[in-house]
């Protein structure tokens, strides 16, 4: 997701990380609060194509990590934005 001004946070990240893929996007808007840098995906300065190409590289070369941050991403989604963990958050809301 390498946007150049302030997303709120962009469905395509959720949809990502919840099918197991981690996530590239721009340190911009609401989007950092869907990536988890260096665990569920990589971060980077919105128009720097350098460091997007270098975040793109290093999960390209290295699958180990390309593994463990697809299955951090999609661990996080669950987590995060499951029906399970969505119904349990607005009881909450409701108790409170």
């Amino acid at each position: 997701m390498p946007a150049l001004w302030a997303e709120a946070a962009g469905l395509v990240n959720l949809e990502a990380s919840a099918s197991g893929l981690p996530v590239i996007a721009s340190r911009i808007g609401g989007l950092p609060e869907y990536v988890e840098d260096g665990r569920t995906g990589f971060l980077f300065l919105p128009g720097d194509q350098r460091e997007l190409t270098r975040c793109v590289q290093v999960l390209n070369e290295d699958p180990a990590l390309r593994q463990k941050m697809s299955a951090d991403a999609r661990a996080w989604a669950v987590e995060k934005f499951s029906a399970d963990s969505g119904v349990h958050e607005c009881l909450n809301l409701y108790r409170e």
